[in-house]
């Protein structure tokens, strides 16, 4: 609710800036013309409110459906037998699922956050890579329905919510062509302030 009234907050003062001018045209006095809103102060506002609409919606979301169910699972031992445990735990857990969401994890960072229609063979895949070295937890996220159809979805919001290291590497929404809630709010926020000012 506090978010909601901070994110309605900016608008109404950025509403109150771009209609300045209409106000000053009763004015008897001279008014000196000033640029509206300075392109730093403008990214400024945009920033604000994508962070706040994020929130906003992964609040809705949740509160509407559950999206996704996780399984987490630490990653203790290093070297060769790292991979063939955490295999054996993910089967035992997950037998027969090859539809999911993966992300690694160091602490409280989310290194990389990935999607698997290949089962626990694109989590082998990573074997080498210095993320799933690094991580000592992984999480697992099975779509809840359209596990086809909302995989890449799921892999958006999840980005959006988790901020991974390396999610300006390839963003899912470039590459899988699939835009969420959120980069779609997030699209239309900087389109519509652009047009403003």
């Amino acid at each position: 609710m506090i978010k909601i009234k901070k994110f309605e907050s900016i608008v109404n003062r950025l509403t109150k800036i771009r209609t300045n001018p209409i106000r000053q045209t009763i004015k008897l006095r001279k008014v000196k013309r000033r640029r509206l809103l300075s392109r730093q102060k403008r990214d400024f506002y945009i920033k604000k409110l994508q962070e706040l609409a994020t929130l906003i919606i992964l609040r809705k979301l949740k509160d509407k459906k559950r999206l996704y169910k996780p399984y987490p699972f630490k990653l203790r031992k290093k070297g060769d037998k790292r991979i063939e445990l955490v295999m054996r735990k993910i089967r035992r857990e997950l037998p027969c699922e090859r539809y999911f969401v993966y992300a690694f994890i160091k602490k409280k960072q989310y290194l990389k956050v990935g999607q698997s229609t290949r089962g626990l063979k694109r989590i082998e895949d990573q074997r080498d890579a210095y993320y799933f070295r690094d991580a000592d937890r992984m999480k697992i996220f099975l779509p809840i329905k359209g596990k086809t159809k909302n995989l890449s979805r799921l892999e958006c919001i999840i980005t959006h919510q988790y901020k991974p290291k390396l999610r300006r590497h390839k963003p899912p929404n470039k590459k899988h062509k699939v835009k969420c809630e959120i980069c779609k709010a997030h699209n239309i926020i900087k389109k519509e302030i652009g047009r403003m000012f």
